[in-house]
């Protein structure tokens, strides 16, 4: 058993696992990219846009539009 040290945990982990690291890395880009346009989809529908305004009207007077 030897000594650990920088060079070989960097070896292990970034040299040997870089596709890894790699897919990781694009996996939460295309999250990010989710979370984003799934957040602009409900700014839109909570009427911002013309494309969803004839939503309050359908709902109910006692119904809170941001919770429904």
């Amino acid at each position: 058993m030897g000594t650990f040290t920088i060079s070989y945990a960097f070896k292990k982990i970034i040299v040997d696992r870089k596709f890894t690291l790699l897919g990781a890395a694009v996996g939460l880009y295309f999250a990010d990219c989710y979370d984003r346009a799934s957040y602009h989809k409900v700014e839109m529908m909570k009427c911002q846009s013309k494309m969803f305004s004839n939503i309050p009207a359908s709902l109910p007077k006692h119904v809170d539009p941001w919770k429904y």
